[in-house]
């Protein structure tokens, strides 16, 4: 039967249901989502902030090839994927990118620094499969998170289902040569959770010059040594190798929207130029919870993370070595004020940064000659404190502020053009307070055994 004579046979029993509504029917209770990143782990319609939760039921619904549908549902934030496995990430109008890498948002992962100490995050280097949870904090009002961001996002790793034992294969195709293999082990019991994952992805893409080729892996365990500690330890190691189609003008794009930059008769294209993004990058990180008491306790965290870089493009051949490393810790305390609840968060975080960067000429796809060597530190932290006070009336009265601070130091070792014997130069940037001020407000609930009207609650 052709399914549009279907349709028209199922439309008056659809609209009969409609006219009929089941007024008896008790509401049902949604699961609630919980807030962390203010440390306080608040219901989110408590939270003084503009938050957005994409748990692994959403995220699970879209393509693991990549975050973007995903982090895409959530109001006010837009993740572009600008070129194979380049993105931009947009919260609230604020968007800015640095090279093959994300600026002006903070990005956690699994509580560590994922965003390094100068302040870019190379989101290309998570694979959407590893990830079970993302909440974004909008706008300045992460002030425990420093200053300067347009916003916050905390990346969490999918956690085993406890009293699970499991392993996972998987294989996906699709479209302009993607090929997706997945291989996961995962365990879960009441004292231990450890999950373990690789995943390998390729793809022609959609242009000239926009291949893609990333190896993942990732190992997160979590354990409890006793009640009262948590320990958990996190390994990602990626590698990936993308081509750069470059840009096209409106004329190129209306002549073939699928080639790459072409060359000119004096500029070679991105073709010619042999194009590309690879990187190798380990990150590891421990974190340890200790409970002093059921309302006094610390979350420590410690990471370290190297990279090696090479990319060409139109005119530059780049070899880049970086290591970073730092910590965070926070301490939450919870007691009463004029018979209220009072939560207090203070802590710091520190990170540092060091990069050897070369800088050669692009011949058609080969390192030529040098034209300059730097190598650049990089030091930054900022203390941080919040205090969250029950009101009457339900409303939730926030009150933070962070105080920050950055150095850079560069040395040029080698500038073949003009200074063959380099130079150096530090420059300690004034102290920044970021504070913030926020109110929160818990709706109204329902008493127990009442019943939603057939339009709902207003």
């Amino acid at each position: 039967m052709p399914y549009r004579y279907l349709l028209l046979l199922l439309l008056p029993a659809t609209l009969h249901a409609q006219t009929a509504p089941d007024t008896t029917r008790a509401p049902r209770v949604l699961p609630e989502a919980t807030v962390v990143g203010y440390g306080q782990n608040l219901p989110l319609r408590r939270t003084a902030a503009a938050v957005g939760v994409v748990d692994a039921g959403v995220i699970g619904r879209f393509s693991e090839a990549s975050l973007a549908q995903a982090v895409n549902t959530l109001p006010g934030v837009r993740l572009e994927e600008r070129a194979t496995a380049s993105y931009r990430l947009n919260v609230r109008g604020s968007s800015l990118r640095s090279p093959y890498g994300v600026r002006n948002v903070k990005v956690y992962y699994n509580d560590i620094p994922f965003t390094d100490a100068t302040g870019s995050t190379a989101l290309n280097l998570l694979d959407a499969a590893s990830i079970g949870r993302i909440e974004v904090i909008k706008g300045p009002a992460g002030s425990v998170y420093g200053a300067g961001t347009g916003g916050v996002a905390l990346l969490s790793s999918r956690q085993p289902e406890t009293g699970v034992a499991r392993a996972q294969v998987g294989f996906t195709t699709g479209s302009y040569g993607l090929r997706r293999y997945s291989v996961a082990a995962e365990s879960g019991t009441a004292t231990n959770t450890v999950r373990a994952q690789y995943v390998r992805q390729t793809l022609d893409g959609y242009r000239q010059q926009s291949a893609l080729r990333r190896d993942v892996v990732a190992l997160d365990d979590e354990f409890r040594p006793s009640a009262k500690q948590t320990v958990s330890v996190h390994l990602l190691y990626s590698d990936i190798d993308y081509q750069l189609p470059g840009g096209l003008t409106r004329a190129q794009f209306e002549q073939n929207p699928r080639q790459a930059r072409p060359s000119t008769a004096t500029i070679a294209g991105s073709v010619a130029q042999q194009t590309f993004y690879a990187s190798r990058t380990a990150l590891l990180g421990v974190s340890h919870e200790y409970r002093f008491t059921e309302r006094f306790s610390n979350k420590t965290t410690l990471y370290t993370t190297g990279s090696a870089i090479r990319t060409a493009s139109i005119n530059d051949y780049e070899r880049n070595t970086q290591l970073g490393g730092g910590g965070r810790t926070a301490f939450n305390y919870r007691t009463a004020l004029a018979g209220r609840v009072l939560r207090l968060t203070a802590g710091a975080e520190l990170q540092t940064g060091f990069l050897d960067g070369s800088s050669f000429q692009n011949n058609l796809g080969r390192v030529g000659a040098l034209r300059y060597n730097d190598e650049v530190r990089t030091l930054t932290g900022f203390g941080f404190a919040q205090a969250d006070y029950e009101l009457p009336a339900d409303f939730l009265l926030t009150v933070a502020a962070s105080y920050n601070r950055l150095r850079y130091r560069i040395a040029r070792v080698s500038d073949a053009a003009t200074n063959p014997d380099g130079y150096q130069l530090a420059r300690t940037f004034r102290p920044e307070v970021s504070p913030g001020v926020g109110r929160g407000h818990e709706p109204r609930r329902l008493p127990a055994g009442a019943h939603v009207p057939a339009g709902g609650v207003a």
